[in-house]
């Protein structure tokens, strides 16, 4: 189609020194969809990435120019005179008219260029633009329709479809598209066809009083408005339009353009033999591509990308080119370019498909499929870009899949989508952000997963921790032991705020003791012992101990235990704290400096647990009795008591219930079980006054208790 947007051409960026502080991204979100790349029913698994950026536009680099509408936008300096009309409407994307009328590619009526303004249209009907557009708050778009309503008209796609597939704003259109179907409103919409409904719907093969017939006699209709436009649609379909058979296009294309007889037998599909295209290209049976170059050998020559590349990478059919680029010594071709997308599964220059599909933002540069485009960048229009990384365990049929692409930060406000992941799958998401002049980058913000396909899950990050120092968690512009304090709070369900998002140390994505170790090394430096190689846990009835053979940069721990619980931490640490909700306590010790680690008021059960040395966390040898009961309350009762186990192994665990006589009565408990703190009720109804004893068994270890039943 015509609608090429300049964003599938070659961006080079130069590389300039400067001292550009770069603000982490914030509000970064991984969010599950489903992507339809084809406005159709083909809906595939997707993710998408959303973010914001608080950096200004820092300016463009040696090879850019600024956007002449003052937003800050860089553009390759190439743009300016290279044929295309950047002009006042931004056709595609860029007003260029502050320079020289865009090299001369724009009319001097055009209001960049001091004209009267006629055919302007980016503030939504008011300054210009179709009347066709003047209720949409937004009437221009780079990508093939000038708004919704126009893109209703001229390509049938809703204004829902545009917002949800596509990224488009229809705040305030019209929308005649949304509508619920009705045979005799004029509009083609829902499941009316031309058998259901002949008022609103064209037969097969016909066009649109608005619209042209292909000459190439595919059927394909084109917009009549293309006649004469200025673009010429050729025997060689460069738009993907032969319009040779309507006065040679209204006058767009030469006698030897429309040569022969291809106006009626599609064009410029079989190679040099029928006329038209350059004859760098005669010798492929495919000799025209909508995408930055006429065929395969014409895109080693722009390019640098061998037939090799574009068959595997880009899907191109590269049947009967001479592919200079594959011979042995040329080095290949694989460079990083946008120019060469493909539409999943379709490859344009075969004419086997129809190319009524709009390209458009999200297709065009919002969204990339996991498959065809791991191998290059999606483009970029900015000076600060956005690295957006994914990756999965199993995502990709079924198995482990990772890559990174570099986009437009501004991308971050509508949404990078990737799609083609296995449906369910669980995709993970982080992005760094980084200057195109100076190098700088701030800190990576994620990861944050969700499911692919699946719009129900989401996971978001804050972020925004600056261009910080890494360990530097409260933002003070130092790292010291108020950042170790801040990170504790934090651990221990205190509020996270304030934190910067250099508090993640490591970069795991994780906020543990493991932060605080790299913390304490940074205070540190080499001023320690060296680091243990092996720790043990030693409890004794309440109490907790630590052997060690050297080094222990922090310890966390989560307790399961009864109501009541109180700890005595030890006091020979660089920090020591801890926090008790109900019958679970979080606690955290940096630098401990004895081996006593703390003091219980009740017995307890340890169910989670980090223990590091500088370098990590290891591995603890823990052998604990493995179960014990707690006092039964109340004692004497009547007809119920309730007494708590603790299991300090996962294992099979039994709870039973004997008189005196050595006679079971009830059983509490009988499973295997995970290490935690259990709490049982004995109902004794059934059973005389007496004593009692309360059993429980795990792994060979036995512990009782006495309870008195008086009724």
């Amino acid at each position: 189609m015509k609608m090429i947007s300049k964003f599938n051409l070659f961006i080079a960026v130069c590389m300039l020194s400067s001292m550009f502080a770069i603000e982490d991204p914030t509000g970064v979100c991984a969010t599950g969809a489903e992507f339809d790349p084809y406005g159709g029913t083909a809906f595939q698994a997707a993710v998408v990435a959303t973010w914001e950026d608080s950096n200004e536009a820092e300016g463009c680099g040696g090879d850019e120019v600024e956007d002449c509408d003052g937003t800050g936008e860089c553009w390759p300096a190439s743009w300016v005179g290279d044929g295309f009309p950047d002009c006042n409407d931004q056709q595609y994307g860029a007003d260029l008219t502050c320079y020289v009328c865009d090299g001369g590619d724009c009319p001097e009526s055009d209001p960049g260029c001091g004209g009267d303004g006629t055919t302007g249209g980016t503030t939504g009907g008011t300054d210009g633009g179709t009347s066709d557009c003047e209720d949409c708050e937004l009437d221009w778009s780079a990508y093939g329709s000038e708004c919704c309503d126009t893109a209703w008209d001229e390509f049938g796609i809703d204004c829902a479809t545009l917002e949800s597939t596509y990224g488009w704003d229809c705040s305030g259109c019209n929308c005649p598209g949304d509508g619920a179907a009705e045979c005799g409103d004029g509009n083609c919409t829902g499941d009316e066809t031309y058998e259901t409904c002949p008022e609103d719907c064209n037969a097969p093969g016909e066009c649109a009083d608005d619209e042209v017939a292909d000459c190439d006699e595919s059927g394909e209709c084109w917009t009549a408005g293309w006649i004469g436009d200025g673009f010429p649609d050729c025997n060689d379909q460069q738009y993907g339009a032969d319009l040779c058979c309507y006065d040679l296009d209204g006058g767009d294309c030469t006698e030897e353009q429309c040569d022969g007889d291809d106006s009626t037998d599609g064009g410029g599909t079989t190679g040099g033999t029928t006329g038209g295209g350059s004859s760098d290209c005669d010798d492929c049976e495919f000799d025209w591509t909508a995408y930055g170059s006429e065929c395969c050998d014409t895109a080693w020559t722009d390019f640098g990308i061998d037939c090799a590349t574009l068959l595997a990478n880009y899907g191109w059919d590269c049947a009967g080119c001479s592919c200079p680029g594959d011979a042995a010594g040329n080095g290949g071709g694989n460079a990083d370019v946008s120019d060469l997308l493909v539409f999943e599964g379709i490859n344009y220059a075969s004419k086997n498909e129809p190319t009524s599909i709009l390209p458009n933002k999200a297709l065009m540069m919002n969204a990339v499929d996991v498959r065809d485009l791991q191998d290059q960048e999606a483009p970029q229009d900015r000076s600060i870009n956005a690295a957006v990384h994914y990756s999965c365990d199993a995502c990709l049929d079924g198995g482990p899949w990772e890559y990174t692409w570099s986009t437009s930060t501004a991308t971050g406000a509508t949404g990078f989508t990737v799609y083609g992941f296995d449906y369910g799958a669980e995709v993970s998401i982080d992005v760094t952000l980084s200057s195109n002049t100076s190098g700088e980058t701030s800190n990576t913000v994620g990861p944050v997963s969700c499911l692919a396909g699946d719009a129900d899950t989401q996971e978001c990050t804050e972020g925004g921790g600056g261009n910080c120092a890494d360990g530097d968690a409260n933002g003070d512009e130092q790292v010291n032991v108020l950042d170790i304090v801040a990170i504790v709070n934090v651990i221990l369900g205190g509020d996270d705020s304030e934190l910067t998002g250099c508090a993640d140390t490591n970069g795991d994505g994780d906020l543990n003791v493991l932060d605080i170790v790299a913390i304490v090394n940074v205070i540190l430096g080499d001023g320690r012992s060296a680091d243990a190689t092996s720790v043990e846990l030693n409890k004794d009835s309440n109490s907790l101990s630590m052997s060690a053979n050297g080094y222990i940069g922090g310890i966390q721990m989560t307790l399961s235990h009864g109501e009541g619980f109180v700890l005595d931490l030890t006091d020979d640490a660089m920090v020591a704290d801890y926090a008790t909700l109900g019958t679970t306590t979080t606690l955290v010790i940096v630098k401990p400096e004895s081996d006593k680690l703390f003091v219980a008021n009740s017995d307890f059960v340890i169910t989670d647990m980090i223990v590091a040395n500088s370098q990590g966390a290891m591995d603890v040898a823990y052998a604990p009795q493995t179960i014990s009961l707690s006092k039964a309350y109340p004692n004497p009762f009547n007809p119920s008591t309730t007494i708590s186990m603790n299991l300090h192994q996962d294992g099979f665990a039994s709870v039973k219930v004997y008189n005196l006589m050595g006679q079971q009565v009830a059983v509490l408990a009988e499973a295997n079980m995970t290490a935690n703190s259990y709490s049982f009720t004995w109902d004794a109804n059934d059973v005389p006054s007496g004593v009692y004893m309360v059993k429980a068994e795990s792994a060979g270890h036995v512990a009782t208790e006495k309870v008195m039943l008086v009724k």
